[in-house]
């Protein structure tokens, strides 16, 4: 089982390594807008509204997860590999 696991883990790594993802440092939009999030969605961890400010202020909308709480926040779309 356990090798079947990481099996999978590594399919899901080299899609995102070979995808067009980018990264993006936090800057002062981002902060504010998790900030934002944080106080509109109070269960929200601050890592968690950190990645979804950042995909509100890239205007991606998107977030590569399988985490449902995500789905709370209507302006982002989420998906899976």
């Amino acid at each position: 089982m356990e090798n079947f696991r990481r099996d999978i883990a590594d399919i899901r790594i080299n899609v995102v390594l070979r995808s067009n993802l980018k990264t993006v440092n936090l800057d002062s939009p981002i902060a504010t807008e998790a900030a934002e999030l944080r106080c509109k969605h109070r269960d929200l961890l601050l890592a968690d509204a950190i990645i979804a400010a950042t995909a509100l202020e890239t205007s991606s909308g998107f977030i590569l997860t399988n985490d449902t709480y995500f789905k709370e926040i209507k302006e982002i779309k989420t998906g899976w590999i």
